[in-house]
């Protein structure tokens, strides 16, 4: 017998072995029970969760003579005939490939014809999103009213595609992606059974990257197992097989950011792409370690909610502390603002040396939170018309060189409130007293500027953010604006 790949190997036969769809097997289960099943199922749902598994499941159990309560025996003739592919009143029908109404009036025409060996008929349409809207039409009436001997069930990856006119003829059951504990417990399973050693860095690394589908797990364990060359599996095998950076690699690419050793991560960098690894790839490893470093400062310390393997938990923790949350947000702002941009740009090496310039720059860097919440205390200070204090930003300022710098914007800001109010606010039309223009609040202003006035008496709106502008500089100093 040839071989076959895991992922149909230790494909589910009974309704038990399915992972992570109880919510489907188990109505599924009850109704053929009961014998109240429907005449015509829609499965939707991601790739690789066990559409058409359970499509294969559900017709062996209907068709099983000698089933229990809710499972087919699996050693019957119409179980051993489905399970080998030769079941004659089975069939499975691709919809991306058979999609013109021409195909559905063909099987239209089977409908007439009773079971040849086992008790139902059951036709599966695969893809059924990519029939054309006539092929559609066309099954609308024998999808509605089969005969009794005949069930369809539709499964698709878009079921927004189907029509209403379908849908509504059918019973709907949406598949769910898998947890990655149970993705990594099957991993497991199947290395008992095949006498693997893979550790659990390795299974942590390939359920992570499967993003909930079992299929590609398992194809991605049997491509790091071909990549390591035996019948053992470690973590740095396994990321190396599937193009992922060393966790080694990132933690100093983290560290010369901290240090501000640009030189250096230019090196790391150029050694990554030497060993064949995408920059891009490596700037969405770095978005998701910054990710798990918010949700480990929120608290969360579950690993398997973060995805992370042991080794990755204990070496973020260590690395946390190093950096605040505000310079969290920067490097992810700066991050998510290059991966757009390499998208879209045929020039990614100079991409490449703008992101790690603009990156080790991170702490000189004021995000618009930041500016936000400062202009806010301005415009309230200058309706009020007196000192205070320039308040907590809305960023925890955590790092010493953030604190130094808010402790110097107030006290620039203490020595300059006085004229403040005449800085920040536009030249206005006179008014009776000064100190009415001296009161007047940022929302005043906006809405005189709405009321109709004279061209020559009216600011212009650049005029009004180039006060600002000299403002924010007095305050700031050379301190850019992450935008």
């Amino acid at each position: 017998m040839s071989y076959r790949v895991f992922a149909r190997q230790y494909r589910p036969k009974k309704f038990d072995e399915v992972i992570g769809q109880h919510h489907v097997t188990k109505t599924l289960a009850y109704a053929l029970l009961k014998k109240n099943f429907a005449q015509a199922y829609l499965f939707s749902g991601p790739r690789g969760v066990g559409k058409t598994t359970v499509a294969r499941v559900f017709a062996k159990t209907l068709n099983c003579k000698t089933k229990g309560p809710a499972n087919a025996c699996g050693t019957c003739p119409a179980c051993l005939a489905l399970d080998q592919g030769s079941f004659l009143d089975y069939e499975e029908i691709d919809g991306a490939s058979y999609r013109g109404i021409d195909q559905i009036r063909e099987i239209g025409e089977k409908l007439q014809y009773v079971s040849v060996s086992g008790l139902y008929r059951v036709f599966v349409i695969d893809e059924v999103h990519m029939l054309t809207q006539e092929a559609f039409n066309a099954m609308l009436k024998f999808l509605e009213e089969p005969p009794a001997h005949v069930v369809f069930i539709l499964c698709t990856t878009e079921s927004m595609k189907i029509p209403l006119t379908v849908r509504s003829r059918c019973q709907h059951f949406r598949f769910k992606l898998l947890e990655i504990d149970k993705i990594i417990g099957q991993l497991q399973n199947i290395c008992h059974k095949e006498n693997l050693k893979v550790d659990d860095d390795a299974l942590m690394t390939l359920a992570r990257h499967a993003t909930g589908s079992l299929r590609d797990a398992e194809n991605m364990l049997e491509q790091a197992l071909a990549y390591s060359g035996g019948s053992s599996l470690s973590g740095k095998t396994a990321r190396s097989a599937l193009s992922e950076s060393e966790l080694s690699v990132k933690l100093d690419f983290m560290r010369n950011l901290k240090d501000e050793k640009l030189a250096a991560n230019l090196t790391l960098i150029h050694q990554l792409e030497k060993d064949g690894f995408s920059f891009s790839i490596f700037l969405h490893e770095l978005v998701l370690m910054l990710s798990a470093f918010v949700y480990l400062k929120a608290g969360i310390q579950e690993r398997f909610t973060l995805e992370l393997s042991k080794e990755e938990f204990v070496a973020y923790k260590e690395l946390l502390s190093f950096f605040s949350l505000g310079d969290i947000y920067r490097l992810q702002d700066i991050l998510f603002q290059f991966i757009q941009e390499i998208k879209n740009s045929t020039e990614t090496r100079t991409l490449t040396l703008l992101s790690l310039i603009k990156l080790s720059r991170y702490k000189k860097l004021i995000t618009a939170e930041e500016i936000r919440e400062n202009l806010l205390f301005f415009s309230k200070m200058t309706a009020m018309g007196e000192p205070s204090h320039i308040p907590p930003s809305s960023v925890p300022a955590e790092s010493p060189q953030h604190a130094s710098t808010q402790h110097a914007s107030s006290e620039i800001l203490q020595k300059n409130t006085s004229a403040s109010a005449s800085t920040l606010a536009p030249k206005m039309p006179a008014t009776d007293s000064d100190s009415t223009q001296k009161n007047m609040s940022l929302k005043s202003i906006r809405k005189q500027w709405n009321q109709p006035q004279q061209a020559s008496q009216t600011p212009s709106k650049n005029e009004y953010f180039s006060e600002i502008d000299k403002h924010v500089s007095k305050v700031f100093g050379d301190s850019k604006i992450v935008r």
